[in-house]
């Protein structure tokens, strides 16, 4: 979402990944701890933002790549009553966050 857009705001992204703000927040200092300059504006006109010409190798995966882990993500669905809950969340966040790779085009 933040490679698409120059900036958005944490309640356009909870929106949109139907998470909570705090989840987002979360996730972006994540995102930061990953070596990924993400810069953060409060007030008006203010939003989250990659870093100007911070560049992110998009090669990492191949569109066939990215759907072999989509569908081992929804092969995860047969074994999911044995998993914590903790792990069922992050699989399913995994698999929002392929799904929109994969039907976006971003890669």
């Amino acid at each position: 979402m933040l490679l698409k857009k120059d900036k958005v705001t944490s309640p356009f992204l909870a929106e949109k990944f139907e998470v909570s703000r705090r989840t987002i927040n979360r996730d972006i200092e994540d995102i930061c701890k990953a070596g990924i300059p993400i810069i953060s504006t409060q007030g008006y006109d203010g939003g989250i933002a990659i870093a100007e010409g911070y560049k992110i190798d998009k090669t990492i995966f191949t569109s066939d790549e990215l759907q072999s882990i989509f569908a081992g993500l929804n092969a995860i669905d047969s074994i999911s009553s044995n998993l914590s809950s903790e792990i069922i969340f992050g699989i399913n966040f995994l698999r929002r966050k392929m799904l929109l790779y994969l039907t976006q085009g971003i890669f």
